[in-house]
């Protein structure tokens, strides 16, 4: 099974918001474990960057990129086409 994952969904995970961050564990973790393909905008990245830019370093802004690169394919939203993981 193929999902687009919302920022929010990711964010919940990210900065450990309530009500909702058990449910954004779990998408997360089926993601992680290969049970669905969960696929993020590249403008995920960007909207992740500027809202949470003030409270992490950019090390560690990298650091989740890195997660979220291992965890999630980038969807290709201009061309409407799911892309493949990239190579690390």
């Amino acid at each position: 099974m193929r999902l687009l994952i919302d920022t929010n969904v990711l964010l919940d995970v990210l900065q450990e918001r309530e009500p909702y961050l058990d449910e954004a564990l779990k998408v997360w973790g089926y993601c992680e474990d290969n049970y669905i393909e969960g696929y993020i905008s590249a403008m995920s990245l960007i909207n992740i960057s500027y809202i949470m830019r003030k409270e992490l370093t950019p090390d560690r802004m990298q650091e989740i990129f890195m997660a979220l690169a291992l965890a999630f394919r980038f969807a290709d939203l201009l061309n409407f086409r799911m892309l493949k993981r990239p190579q690390i």
